[in-house]
Parts: C-alpha cells; structure tokens; sequence
C-alpha cells in the first residue's frame, strides 16, 4: 500500500519541520510506495522530463555516498521518474530513511555538464533492418530520417533491460513510432533502435521490440572495464552517420 501524496508531499515555501524531517522540496516526489521490508519507491511521474530525471539521479548519487561512521549505507536505483531507496530494516525505519532522503533531496549538488558521447552508426540496409518501415510510417525519405535521428543529443534517462542499454530521448516528435506488437526473438548486438519518444543501443544479442535503425560496430559494454559504459546516466548520446567502409574498419577496433 503507498503512502498518500497528500502525506508524504509538500512545499519548498513551508517553513515547518514535521518530526524534524525538512520538507518535501516542490519538484520532489508526489508518492512513496514500500516495496517489500527494506526498499521504498519514490514516485514524481511525469516520463520523459529531462530536468526531473537530472535531479531524480542527482538524489540517488547523493544517497549513495558513503554514510557517516555508525549510520547505516542506502542504496538508490533512479528511473525515469522514480527512485527505489534500498536499505536495511534491521538498522533502519521507513520513517528514517524518509528523513535521511528529504535532507539530501535539500543538499544536493547544482547539475554538472553531460558528457557527450559520440557513437557511429551504419543505417540501413541488413545493419539497419527497420530504417525502411519507420520511414513509411512517418511518411518522409530514408536519408531524411537518419539526418533527423543523427547528429542531435539524446539524454541518457537510465540504463537497463539488458546490461548497458542506454534510454535515451527524446526524439524528434516527426520520427515517433510505437514499439512493435510482437518482439523479435534476436536482435544483434550493437543495433539502435528507437521506440515511442526513445533511442538506444541493444549492447547484447536478444528479444527486443524496437525499431532497428542502425548498427554501431563498437561495443558499448564491457564488464571488464571501469566504468563498463563509456556513458552513465545524464550524459548526452550523439549518433554519427558513417559508411559501410568506415563500419568494417571501426569494427576491428573495439568499444571506442
């Protein structure tokens, strides 16, 4: 069962502490659900809001800071627009962790500058499978619809579905296309696809029901390296149309 948003939101203006806890800052959650004994989900809504998920991922590295000598550690998976506060029950109260997360939500960090990450891609033809239906459903040229999607930043929102996939948005409104009704049982690695108001990159071989665009020839996961992405969340993606000569000769030298 959540927590009203009646209970748990409030105002940036409010002056009142209830129970020592600061208030809820006016662009923080509108809901708290618990999930299970020792993790809550914190809910603001909205999609695909760039500033709101840079603050959503500024909070969860805040929280992720190693806690002071005694206090016990809080983990912090951020969303598009959600945040799930992990912790130990044991040691910790829902009450406490509320606490603990209002303060950070007031102390975090100003936003720093995304990264820009640059990755080429071959569009169409086998490395880009779907290039010719999107461009069909949308009603413009192929070429138009890569010039469209290349070149232009996509805000990484999170990563998962599979290890190091990036959802990044948004795309321009003219190229929006909902996900297939059925996924293809493979989808290589390396395909860009897009789906809804989305981009991203499948970093492993598997199901999928995006729209494949592209390939890139680099590999954007490698669980080896440190970090294993070459992006994290908040940085910014930049796809780089590059020829079938210019593909074979990148992808003989591995994540760039």
């Amino acid at each position: 069962m959540g927590v009203a948003a009646g209970e748990e939101a409030g105002s940036a203006s409010s002056s009142t502490l209830h129970g020592g806890w600061p208030p809820v800052p006016a662009d923080g959650w509108h809901a708290v659900v618990p999930m299970g004994e020792g993790a809550l989900l914190l809910q603001w809504g909205g999609g695909l809001d760039r500033s709101q998920n840079q603050r959503i991922h500024r909070l969860a590295r805040a929280l992720r800071r190693p806690a002071p000598r005694g206090e016990a550690a809080l983990g912090a998976v951020a969303g598009f627009d959600t945040l799930l506060v992990e912790f130990d029950p044991e040691r910790l109260t829902a009450d406490a962790v509320l606490s603990r997360v209002r303060w950070a939500a007031w102390a975090t960090e100003p936003p720093a500058a995304p990264r820009r990450v640059e990755v080429p891609v071959c569009y169409g033809g086998a490395l880009g499978p779907d290039l010719d239906a999107l461009a069909h459903h949308v009603g413009l040229r192929p070429d138009t619809v890569v010039r469209l999607h290349a070149n232009r930043p996509y805000q990484v929102y999170c990563l998962g579905f599979q290890a190091g996939f990036p959802y990044a948005g948004p795309l321009p409104d003219v190229l929006v296309m909902p996900r297939r009704d059925r996924p293809v049982a493979r989808v290589p690695a390396g395909s860009v696809a897009v789906a809804g108001r989305q981009t991203g990159v499948y970093t492993r071989p598997g199901p999928g029901g995006w729209h494949v665009v592209g390939t890139t020839p680099v590999n954007l996961f490698d669980p080896t390296a440190n970090p294993p992405t070459p992006y994290r969340p908040g940085d910014e993606l930049w796809f780089r149309p590059v020829p079938p000569e210019e593909f074979a000769a990148l992808a003989h030298g591995g994540r760039e």
